[in-house]
């Protein structure tokens, strides 16, 4: 019977330990009474439906362009024919218009209060699972001081004076930068989260056409906050292309459901951190 080497039997050993745990795996710590990941993948679904619906319109409205060339213009019948395709590709693109605008609204609406709400469930079940001695620098944390009652919600942020106002933007970055979760963030987390419930506000209160007066502001939003020019299409009016609609791209939808997921996983890893501490 032959032996085994010493050493190939202590691989063997080594390799029956059970793997590292990934960051994400902590969150079932937080005993989240949602199901994120099942949430995510049916707002992805209908988003993709949606975007199928509007490449297939702007398929049918450039067939219709197309059959514009094979026309005679110089006989009457085909000419009056072309006046009523070219009548149809204009009501199409008014209607495509509409319709972007219905699909951005529904993004906003199923985007912005997913983040808000896995945001500050994730907070709440640290809150549950964490006194104020298990996370370092808690114990002098300004913000903690003033409030230990709504320390741990997301939606208020409070200023050096205990003064408390609701922001959810404001108030998570606060809190994560209070707990450590800041950390873990991605860069430009503030900026995304930001822009995502700055058009979910605005959409909410006016629809999908805007008074003049919040088409300017947003606008100058986007200047002044300096997000990504491709984050926000817009649809103008008039002979001097004044602010008509502003609609979510694809880009920046899909940077909003990478976030959904790295928000998880910083969550994850502070948990991770703070039981290592432990």
């Amino acid at each position: 019977m032959n032996q085994q080497n010493p050493d190939k039997r202590q691989i063997l050993i080594d390799g029956l330990e059970p793997p590292e745990i990934e960051p994400r795996g902590y969150l079932h710590k937080l005993k989240l009474d949602f199901d994120p990941d099942a949430q995510l993948r049916e707002i992805h679904k209908l988003l993709v439906r949606n975007q199928q619906v509007d490449q297939e319109f702007d398929r049918e409205t450039t067939e219709i362009e197309e059959s514009l060339s094979t026309i005679q213009q110089d006989d009457d019948a085909e000419s009056e024919r072309a006046e009523m395709i070219d009548a149809t590709v204009i009501g199409n693109y008014h209607e495509a218009t509409y319709q972007s605008i219905a699909h951005s609204m529904a993004a906003v609406g199923m985007l912005a209060p997913f983040m808000e709400s896995m945001l500050h469930q994730c907070f709440l079940g640290m809150k549950s699972l964490y006194s104020r001695e298990s996370i370092p620098g808690l114990a002098d944390d300004t913000r903690y001081q003033l409030n230990v009652d709504a320390f741990w919600d997301c939606h208020f942020i409070f200023s050096k004076n205990g003064k408390r106002n609701t922001n959810i933007v404001d108030g998570t970055m606060q809190l994560s930068e209070s707990t450590g979760l800041d950390l873990f963030l991605p860069v430009d987390f503030l900026k995304v989260l930001g822009a995502l419930v700055a058009y979910r506000n605005v959409m909410f209160h006016n629809g999908m056409e805007w008074p003049a007066d919040q088409r300017d502001k947003f606008q100058n939003r986007i200047k002044n906050d300096k997000w990504p020019v491709d984050w926000f299409d817009l649809a103008t009016t008039g002979e001097e292309k004044t602010p008509w609609m502003f609609f979510m791209t694809d880009k920046f939808i899909e940077r909003c459901l990478r976030l959904a997921d790295e928000v998880l996983e910083a969550f994850g890893a502070l948990v991770k951190s703070l039981e290592e501490q432990k």
